[in-house]
């Protein structure tokens, strides 16, 4: 999707409250593209989802392209995983820098001896696996969370 329709998940029939049990996900662009995404929504006034999962991240030098150069203030809980051997690690821990300094929750999962997108080798990759298990258990947090305040 464009960026220039990011904010079109949300228009485009969804029914999203604030803190919605939604969480946008992605791995390199998409990762990029999720972060614009929240941007974007939030830019317009749509409401947000409880958190958001980041694979990696995608450097360019404009907010809506890459997440690292964002205005990432609002936005909801970020979670971040990157591997040791990843090539955008540094760009993770930036973009999770800016997060924190921007007041947004943010958990920066950093993985030892693991190439990028490790996540995607899950069912040969015990560490793999095992990140994916953490996401999943911040993600139900923050979800549980939002739902305890919008109930």
């Amino acid at each position: 999707m464009p960026t220039g329709d990011s904010g079109s998940w949300a228009q485009a029939g969804h029914e999203v409250t604030a803190g919605a049990p939604t969480t946008p996900s992605g791995h390199l662009a998409g990762g990029g593209l999720a972060i614009a995404t929240l941007v974007n929504a939030r830019d317009h006034g749509l409401p947000l989802p409880a958190a958001a999962f980041v694979m990696s991240g995608q450097d360019a030098a404009l907010g809506l392209i890459s997440p690292v150069f964002a205005e990432l203030s609002g936005l909801p809980p970020l979670i971040i995983q990157a591997g040791t051997y990843e090539v955008l690690l540094d760009d993770a821990i930036r973009l999770a820098r800016q997060a924190a300094t921007a007041d947004v929750a943010v958990t920066l999962d950093i993985t030892p001896g693991v190439p990028h997108v490790f996540q995607a080798y899950y069912p040969i990759l015990d560490e793999a696996a095992a990140a994916l298990d953490r996401a999943g258990q911040l993600l139900s947090e923050h979800l549980a969370s939002a739902e305890r305040v919008t109930s």
